[in-house]
């Protein structure tokens, strides 16, 4: 038998003023280098020309960001929500207001669009559109435009920020229902 026993000492680490001040300015630099590399990726992103590409570099973009979020936290950050944050941001990081996600347009992509959003898409494409010389009724009216402000928040969902979503959401469905009670 070993007369082995573990040891607990602990060992203080001072740190000068003067290390404290370059710690902090090394962090200050190497944010703004991060910052600087993100906006270049988002850039890269933005110019793809098609989905797969996009895909692609999206999916480096967010293990890249979840390998950040790693490092700072101590801790495993979850890749689905590296991606939304990449979803949310690149439009941003890209410098590019007219950014947009580019979508497949094989017939398989938009059956699988159509079940997710659960046959609303269909519904908000096949609503009818009012002829602008030709209006005969404000119910045509009105429902040409309650299913362009509802393909609208379907189009726009993933751009807002994901604590606003909830909150934007309800307030579109409070405009869109304000628009069905004054055109009736």
């Amino acid at each position: 038998m070993s007369n082995k026993t573990k040891s607990s000492a602990v060992v203080v680490i001072t740190v000068s003023q003067e290390q404290f001040d370059q710690a902090l300015a090394g962090i200050a630099t190497n944010g703004a280098a991060i910052k600087e590399q993100f906006v270049v990726a988002g850039k890269f992103i933005a110019q793809a020309t098609n989905k797969a590409e996009q895909d692609k570099s999206k999916k480096a973009l967010a293990k890249a960001y979840q390998a950040l979020q790693s490092t700072l936290n101590g801790k495993d950050f979850a890749f689905d929500s590296a991606t939304k944050w990449v979803q949310r941001n690149v439009k941003s990081l890209s410098g590019n207001p007219k950014f947009k996600w580019l979508v497949s347009k094989t017939a398989a992509a938009a059956k699988k669009r159509a079940a997710r959003a659960g046959g609303k898409v269909a519904e908000a494409e096949a609503a009818p559109v009012a002829p602008k010389a030709t209006v005969t009724s404000i119910e045509k009216v009105r429902d040409a435009l309650i299913a362009k402000e509802k393909k609208n928040l379907d189009d726009f969902i993933n751009i807002i920020p994901s604590g606003k979503i909830k909150e934007f959401e309800q307030a579109y469905a409070a405009f869109i229902q304000t628009l069905e009670i004054i055109l009736k």
